[in-house]
C-alpha cells in the first residue's frame, strides 16, 4: 500500500464539530446503513467528515465512492472534504449518470459496442427517433394520425426504461389525455401500444447500431452490468466503502443500482429523508428508504435518525414537527433546536394571513417584503416566497414591478413572458398605442398566418398613425388590397374584417378596461393555442387573473403600465441544480415553486397560494398524490429560518362564487394549533 495512506488504529473523530448523533454516521463503517437526515439537520456535514475520517483512517481515496444528484453538490462535499485533507480530491465522486458513464467505457466491450460511443442530448434523441418513426411512414396504416408527437414518445420510453412499467402503463398513466379526444379508448390502445413496441425495438436497434445512447441506457446498461457476477465480484474488490446522497429521490432503476452496489460492496451509507420526497413525477418514492432496509434484511442495515435542526428557529420547527406527524408513512422525526443555542432560538409562531382576492394577496406580500429589505434590513437574496406552482405568483409579479422590487424567478416562466398573456395584452396595446409594431404581428398570427414582408409593410402604416381610428378606417383598405385576406383563419373570424369589427368594439371601450378585458377574453379564448387540455384549463386561468387585474385598473394606461414597468434582467429561471451563483447584476428577491426551492434555506418566507385546490392543487387527487403534495408543504415551511408568513385568498376571480378553503395540511388540530391566526 502507498504510504500516504497508511491505515491509523481505528475510527479517530473527537476532534470534528459533529453532534452524537452526527458522530454515530460518521464513525459507521460495518454494513449497510440509513441515515435520515431532515431538514436542515447537517446531512452535506455527515457526508464530508466521513469522507475525512476514511481518508485520515488510510482507505484509499479511490476506493470510496459517493453519489450525489448533481455534479456540483458532489465537488462540493469534496471540496469541504478537501480543505481538511488535500487526498480527499482523488475520491470517486459524481452523479449516477457520470459514474455509470464512467463505468460503461471501461467495460464498453462486455455491452456490444465501442469504447468510442455518444450520449445522445434531448434535441439529438427526437432527431433520430423521427428518422425512425420515418421508416415506418410507408405504411398504409389508418392509426398513423394517432401517432403520439416525438417529445411525448420519448417520455413514454422514459417511463418505461426508469419505472418499469409496460408501454401501456406508461401511456395509460401519463399521456392518455393526450388520445382521448380522438377515438374510443378499446380502439386507440392497442394501435398506439403496437406501434410504439415496434418503434422501441427499432429505435434501440438504431442507437446500439450507431453506438448512441441516451441518459437513460447509461442506467440501465450499467444495471445489466452490475447483475453479472463476474462484474459484480470484481466491483467489490474496486470498492470499499459507497455513500449516496438524497437516497429518497432515487427512480427505480437508480434505486436497483444502488441495492446491486451495496450487494456487491457490503459497506454502504444511504442519506435521505421521506417527509422530503417530492418528485414522484420523475419515479421517486418515500418508500426508497424502507425498500432499503427490506433489500438488506439479512445483514439489519443500521438507521439513525437525525434530530438537531441548525437551520429554523424551534417554532418554526414546532410547526414542521406537526406536519411531519400528519404525514401518513414517514419515519417518526422530532426535529429541535441544538441545546446549546437554547431559547433564544424559539422566535415566533409563522403567521398565516387570509386575503379576499389573489390582489389583495399580492398588494400585501409586496408591501411586507417593501418593509422587511428597507425597514428591517433583510438583504433582498435572503427573503423567497414559494408556492405550489408558478401561477400563484403571477399578480405578485406585476406587483413587485409596481414597486420597482427585483427578483429571480425558479421553476418557470415569468407571467408576462408566456405567450398567451402577451397575446391577451396585444389587443390592448394596438388601442392604446396603434403605432405599437410589437402587438400587429401578435394579432395578426391569431387570426391568420402573415408573411415577414407583409409585416414589414403593415408596421409602417402602424408606425404613422396616432389613433386607432386612423388605422380602421384609413389604413384598412389598404391592407385589403395587399391580398392580406385569411384564407385560413380560425372558427368565425374568416378575414381582415372580422379583426377589424373586433378592434372597433375594444376602441368604443377604452376608457372601460374592465369591459375590454371581458370582451377579449371571449374573443381570444377560443383561439387560444394548447397541447392539452389540462394546459388550456391553466392558460384560462391566466386569462381570468388578466380580466380581474383590468378591474382594478382606472384607465388602460395604468393596466398596461401594470406590466410595463420591468426592467431588464428582472427575471429568470433557475439554474437545473440550483446550486450555481447567479451571476445577477444586483441582489435579487427569490420566487420558487417548492420543487425548486428544495435544498436552500432563507431568513424571510412567504409561502403563498395555501387554498385546498392550489395546495393540495386540485389536479392530485389519488392517495399517492395527496400524500406527495403533503410533503410539498413540508418541505416548503422548512426552507424558513427565523420569519415564516402563510398566506391564501378566497376568491380567484370575481366570477367564482363560492369561497376557497384553507388547505386540508393546515387544518389538522396540531398544526393550526402552531399557527399565529392573523
Amino acid at each position: 500500500m502507498d504510504p500516504l495512506f497508511k491505515k491509523s488504529a481505528g475510527v479517530v473523530i473527537d476532534d470534528l464539530p459533529l453532534n452524537a448523533l452526527q458522530r454515530e454516521a460518521v464513525a459507521h463503517r460495518k454494513g449497510p446503513a440509513i441515515v435520515v437526515a431532515g431538514a436542515g439537520t447537517g446531512k452535506t456535514r455527515i457526508l464530508e467528515y466521513r469522507t475525512l475520517s476514511l481518508v485520515r483512517e488510510g482507505v484509499h481515496p479511490s476506493s470510496i465512492l459517493l453519489i450525489t444528484f448533481t455534479r456540483e453538490a458532489a465537488q462540493e462535499m469534496l471540496t469541504r472534504a478537501a480543505r481538511h485533507n488535500t487526498l480527499c480530491r482523488f475520491v470517486e465522486g459524481g452523479t449516477f449518470h457520470a459514474f455509470a458513464l464512467k463505468m460503461l467505457r471501461e467495460e464498453a466491450s462486455a455491452k456490444g459496442y465501442n469504447q468510442t460511443f455518444s450520449v445522445l442530448d434531448e434535441e439529438d434523441a427526437e432527431n433520430l427517433l423521427k428518422q425512425c418513426m420515418d421508416d415506418f411512414s410507408h405504411r398504409e396504416e389508418p392509426d398513423k394520425k394517432l401517432w403520439p408527437p416525438v417529445n411525448i414518445i420519448l417520455e413514454i420510453f422514459h417511463h418505461y426504461q426508469i419505472r418499469g412499467w409496460s408501454l401501456e402503463e406508461s401511456i395509460k398513466k401519463n399521456y392518455w389525455r393526450l388520445l382521448q379526444d380522438k377515438s374510443e379508448d378499446h380502439i386507440i390502445l392497442p394501435q398506439v401500444l403496437k406501434f410504439l413496441e415496434e418503434l422501441y425495438v427499432h429505435f434501440r436497434a438504431r442507437k446500439r447500431a450507431q453506438g448512441l445512447l441516451q441518459f437513460d441506457d447509461l442506467l440501465e446498461d450499467f444495471r445489466d452490468l452490475l447483475k453479472n457476477p463476474d462484474y459484480q465480484k470484481a466491483f467489490g474488490k474496486r470498492f470499499r466503502y459507497i455513500m449516496v446522497d438524497e437516497f429518497q429521490d432515487t427512480n427505480p432503476l437508480e434505486e436497483e443500482i444502488v441495492h446491486l452496489m451495496g450487494q456487491a460492496v457490503g459497506n454502504i451509507l444511504v442519506v435521505g429523508d421521506d417527509a422530503q420526497s417530492i418528485y414522484g413525477f420523475r419515479g421517486s418514492s418515500p418508500r426508497n428508504l424502507t425498500n432499503f432496509e427490506k433489500a438488506f434484511s439479512d445483514r439489519l442495515p443500521r438507521r439513525i435518525v437525525l434530530k438537531e435542526n441548525y437551520r429554523s428557529t424551534q417554532a418554526i420547527l414546532d410547526l414542521a414537527n406537526a406536519i411531519s406527524d400528519t404525514i401518513e408513512n414517514v419515519i417518526p422525526r422530532r426535529l429541535k433546536v441544538p441545546q446549546e443555542q437554547g431559547q433564544n432560538e424559539k422566535g415566533e409562531k409563522p403567521r398565516f394571513h387570509v386575503f379576499s382576492n389573489p390582489i389583495e394577496e399580492a398588494e400585501w406580500v409586496s408591501n411586507s417584503i417593501w418593509r422587511n429589505k428597507w425597514k428591517e434590513n433583510i438583504p433582498l437574496n435572503e427573503i423567497a416566497v414559494l408556492f405550489r406552482s408558478t401561477s400563484a405568483s403571477k399578480v405578485l409579479q406585476v406587483e413587485l414591478n409596481k414597486r420597482n422590487i427585483p427578483y429571480v424567478l425558479w421553476g418557470g416562466k415569468r407571467f408576462t413572458e408566456l405567450p398567451h398573456v402577451k397575446d391577451f395584452l396585444a389587443f390592448f396595446r394596438v388601442v392604446h398605442k396603434p403605432s405599437d409594431i410589437v402587438a400587429w404581428p401578435r394579432l395578426f398570427r391569431i387570426f391568420f398566418p402573415i408573411s415577414p414582408s407583409q409585416v414589414n409593410r403593415w408596421n409602417q402604416y402602424a408606425s404613422q398613425a396616432t389613433d386607432l381610428g386612423q388605422i380602421i378606417f384609413d389604413h384598412w383598405p389598404l391592407l385589403e388590397r395587399e391580398s392580406l385576406s385569411a384564407t385560413t383563419a380560425k372558427e368565425k373570424f374568416k378575414d381582415l374584417n372580422g379583426l377589424r369589427e373586433i378592434l372597433i368594439e375594444l376602441y368604443r371601450l377604452k376608457n372601460n378596461p374592465a369591459s375590454m378585458a371581458e370582451k377579449v377574453f371571449q374573443i381570444y379564448l377560443p383561439l387560444m393555442s394548447s397541447s392539452s387540455l389540462e394546459e388550456k384549463e391553466e392558460n384560462k386561468e391566466d386569462l381570468q387573473i388578466l380580466v380581474e387585474m383590468a378591474t382594478e385598473a382606472p384607465t388602460l394606461e395604468a393596466f398596461l403600465d401594470s406590466f410595463s414597468l420591468e426592467p431588464p434582467r428582472r427575471g429568470a429561471r433557475r439554474p437545473r441544480s440550483g446550486k450555481e451563483n447567479l451571476q445577477e447584476p444586483q441582489e435579487m428577491l427569490v420566487l420558487s415553486t417548492i420543487h425548486s426551492a428544495k435544498g436552500r434555506e432563507w431568513h424571510t418566507v412567504y409561502f403563498m397560494g395555501l387554498a385546498d385546490g392550489q395546495l393540495p392543487h386540485s389536479r392530485c387527487q389519488g392517495p399517492q398524490e395527496l400524500q406527495e403534495e403533503h410533503r410539498l408543504f413540508y418541505v416548503g415551511v422548512t426552507r424558513a429560518k427565523r420569519q415564516l408568513f402563510l398566506t391564501m385568498h378566497e376568491r380567484k376571480n370575481k366570477s367564482e362564487q363560492k369561497m376557497a378553503k384553507p388547505s386540508r395540511f393546515l387544518i389538522y388540530r396540531e398544526v393550526w394549533n402552531n399557527i399565529a391566526h392573523l
